[in-house]
């Protein structure tokens, strides 16, 4: 990490100079201020302007994710305990570039520091709202070695949140989910960790086995009061084992819904879904004033995809 870097000094004189600040709310892409534009273009590495239209728009090791770290490391500032990432709208003016939202390549880390950097910031959040294009091909049987560097990166980030409260995770490509035969997500990015205060979780466009997503339930039924779970995809068992779980065996969620959820694992060619029945549930759990608990589905698609 180069500690000389316009922007990393930048936001680590903020930060001495702002001591009261507790939530970084980081957004991947342009923010439009032509005023402001000649002013700001230093902050950037040089050629980073070029390249705004390009799929590798922030994925340099100098890119601004990084440089945000390393700065609240570098000053050794510890107030920070919500870390929001902004999600990419698809009506937004440069949605076509889909690759530059905040991509898993923003957990490339080339210096030792890097990694310590990103702990010593996850060590004392307790919220984080993230959603992360991964931008792995579903062609692929196997994962190169820095794609699943970046993938231990997020994991070991993840799991030194043991103050976490809130998280709240959402990965915007949701096809790359299962990313190769007989691989799940759930287990690659930390997401077996025990979080010992954990009130509320929600997650967006995973793969999980059943037994992940009992287990989390388990581990956190003391502490967690509301589950959110959608768009995502239950490669073994069934949703509701996962039902059952959350109303007979986890009395403290007073909130949980699924949304768009599927079972089965999924196949890929050239884009499509193909030879499974697809089921996409929608529904929530109702808990009435004597306490008697029920789910009710909302939605049920069944069809061949």
């Amino acid at each position: 990490m180069r500690d000389d870097g316009v922007l990393l000094q930048s936001l680590a004189r903020g930060l001495q100079n702002m001591q009261n600040i507790s939530s970084i709310v980081y957004s991947p892409r342009r923010h439009h201020i032509p005023v402001e534009r000649r002013a700001l273009s230093g902050l950037l590495s040089r050629g980073a302007l070029r390249n705004l239209s390009g799929s590798n728009r922030f994925t340099p090791p100098d890119h601004p994710f990084r440089q945000l770290i390393g700065a609240i490391f570098m000053t050794g500032y510890t107030g920070v305990q919500q870390l929001t990432v902004q999600a990419h709208t698809k009506d937004e003016e440069d949605a076509r570039f889909w690759p530059a939202v905040f991509s898993l390549a923003m957990f490339t880390f080339p210096d030792p520091n890097d990694l310590r950097a990103g702990q010593h910031l996850f060590l004392h959040l307790t919220k984080i709202d993230m959603s992360v294009y991964f931008g792995i091909t579903h062609e692929i049987d196997t994962l190169s070695t820095a794609r699943l560097q970046q993938l231990e990166n997020f994991a070991k980030l993840l799991q030194t949140a043991k103050d976490l409260r809130h998280l709240s995770l959402g990965i915007l490509d949701m096809h790359c989910s299962v990313f190769a035969s007989g691989h799940v997500l759930f287990s690659y990015i930390g997401l077996r960790e025990t979080w010992p205060r954990l009130r509320s979780l929600s997650l967006e466009g995973m793969s999980a086995n059943k037994e992940d997503v009992i287990e989390m339930i388990t581990r956190h039924k003391d502490t967690l009061r509301a589950l959110h779970l959608s768009n995502s995809i239950l490669c073994t068992g069934s949703w509701e084992d996962i039902v059952s779980e959350v109303v007979f065996n986890a009395s403290m969620i007073q909130t949980f819904t699924l949304h768009q959820v599927d079972e089965g694992f999924t196949a890929f060619d050239n884009g499509t879904f193909v030879g499974r029945n697809r089921l996409r549930i929608v529904g929530e759990l109702i808990v009435e004033q004597g306490g008697e608990r029920y789910f009710v589905r909302t939605s049920s698609v069944i069809g061949l995809s």
